[in-house]
């Protein structure tokens, strides 16, 4: 099995309780608990899963007990929540912004900014395992990314928020792969993770040594077969020991989940391109995973950060798409690039390190390429580039928080006649706090009813400033909505301008 491994270098699975979701329509999901032994035969689990029956209802109950929390504490409609967004795009960023809730699980649909409380679903049973530590000998060189071969961001300070997206997903992106490592393939099955490194958790105090003990939090989405699960998954590396109550045990290791939320439709490949993927921790609050789509669909799991104490040290990020749990591999189709990009909150606005370090076993077929720079960020970030074609001299790249800019847009006239545009002149100034010259470049697009938008002309800026004249016939006759699109900067965000009205009579 990929990324086994274990103080005798072999890992081995334990079976567990097989637990069957069914849907009860929009209000939420009921969990619903077979005897251990008939729910391994109907699904085709290990017999063994009948020694974990204990765990498994006790995790009913925490997942019970957390929706009843979460629904009382639904929070009412603040002027985050009121403001009014026209696009699904708009309303995933502005979801980011709306006050988060407290324990359990959560919704969210386009275009109310809101959190509605869900029923929590239990979260499936596999590991979604640990690589094997940096210079084993066990391990070869990657070809792939994951299974410690990957790109990490390290901070200085501590982390409290990280954001994943991917950038420039190849239009038609296909992904196939077993589920939990184990079947034939089967399309879109692969995990997000949002990985911390390895720490020296509080909760290792029960380990055999637990000064060889580490802690690890994943937030995950893992797809089932059928549904797609959003929740965190705890690891304690090296317990060699019984392992806590609720716990699994996997080789020497031991792990847990959080509760978890359904979506209401699995990923495909194609949401790569639209989606963002959230964790977060909060020292004697609660960790939280959320999951929002470009479909307009919003998602997210709370739960307390005593389990690990990850706010005290999460100081590293790994991000990705990888095979859908237990050491599994992601295949995509040929010719396939995406950009994985991940944006940090922490106290300090510096760009952090871009270190070669991973931490899951899981795997995709893609491998590491060229990355070009990152400008304009709103906080630290970085980016690493994938592809299975041809991608150059593997490379990371990082970006420190930028400074806001503001773009204004000018016109030398409000009317001009069809055929002789180019009589109208545009001019546009990019003003930033950002020490030095504004550069850059501004696009100029022109958008009127029932018409695609146009794109007018291209800025280089000099100094901040920079100007166009319209070509002939470049617009057709009618009123016209001009909106100035700067593209941002080392070390400068971008901005759009107010929209001006230009109208072309025949």
């Amino acid at each position: 099995m990929r990324g086994s491994r274990g103080m005798g270098g072999v890992r081995r699975r334990v079976a567990v309780l097989v637990t069957v979701v069914l849907p009860l329509g929009a209000a939420g999901l009921s969990l619903i608990w077979a005897p251990a032994a008939q729910a391994a035969a109907r699904l085709g689990a290990h017999p063994a899963a009948a020694t974990s029956a204990n765990v498994g209802r006790a995790a009913s109950v925490r997942a019970a007990a957390s929706v009843r929390a979460g629904a009382a504490r639904t929070r009412p409609t603040s002027l985050a929540t009121r403001r009014i967004v026209r696009t699904k795009a708009q309303w995933q960023a502005a979801m980011a912004q709306v006050p988060k809730p407290g324990g359990g699980c959560y919704r969210a649909s386009y275009p109310a900014l809101q959190w509605h409380a869900v029923e929590c679903a239990v979260a499936p049973r596999w590991p979604v395992a640990p690589a094997l530590p940096s210079g084993s000998a066990t391990r070869a060189a990657p070809a792939t990314v994951g299974d410690g071969g990957d790109y990490s961001a390290e901070t200085t300070g501590l982390i409290s928020h990280a954001t994943g997206s991917f950038k420039d997903v190849s239009p038609k992106i296909t992904e196939s792969g077993p589920v939990d490592d184990s079947g034939a393939r089967v399309a879109n099955a692969f995990s997000l993770q949002l990985n911390s490194q390895f720490f020296a958790s509080p909760a290792c105090s029960g380990a055999s040594d637990p000064s060889s003990c580490l802690g690890w939090q994943q937030f995950v989405y893992s797809y089932d077969g059928g549904a797609g699960f959003v929740y965190m998954q705890y690891w304690l590396i090296n317990f060699d020991a019984t392992c806590p109550a609720d716990w699994f045990s996997y080789s020497t290791d031991c792990y847990t989940n959080s509760t978890a939320s359904t979506l209401t439709s699995p990923l495909t490949a194609g949401d790569l391109a639209s989606l963002k993927f959230s964790g977060s921790a909060t020292s004697g609050g609660n960790d939280q995973v959320s999951l929002s789509v470009g479909s307009g669909q919003a998602t997210l799991v709370a739960a307390s950060d005593s389990m690990l104490d990850l706010a005290g040290f999460w100081n590293t990020t790994e991000w990705g798409v990888f095979g859908d749990g237990g050491g599994g591999e992601a295949f995509f189709g040929s010719d396939t690039t995406l950009e994985a990009k991940t944006v940090l909150t922490t106290a300090s606005s510096s760009a952090p390190a871009c270190v070669q370090e991973g931490f899951t076993a899981e795997t995709n077929n893609l491998s590491l390429a060229s990355t070009p720079a990152l400008a304009g960020e709103p906080s630290p970030a970085m980016a690493s580039r994938q592809t299975n074609g041809t991608g150059g001299t593997a490379s990371c790249a990082v970006a420190a928080a930028a400074e806001p800019s503001t773009t204004s847009l000018n016109r030398s006239a409000s009317t001009v006649t069809y055929g002789h545009e180019n009589a109208e002149h545009l001019s546009v100034q990019v003003k930033s706090e950002h020490p030095g010259a504004v550069t850059g470049k501004v696009t100029i697009t022109a958008k009127a009813a029932k018409v695609k938008p146009v794109k007018v002309c291209v800025i280089t800026l000099k100094n901040g400033a920079g100007s166009c004249t319209l070509s002939a016939k470049a617009l057709g006759s009618g009123t016209w909505t001009l909106t100035a699109a700067y593209g941002g900067a080392a070390g400068i965000r971008t901005s759009d301008s107010p929209a001006k009205t230009l109208k072309v009579r025949k």
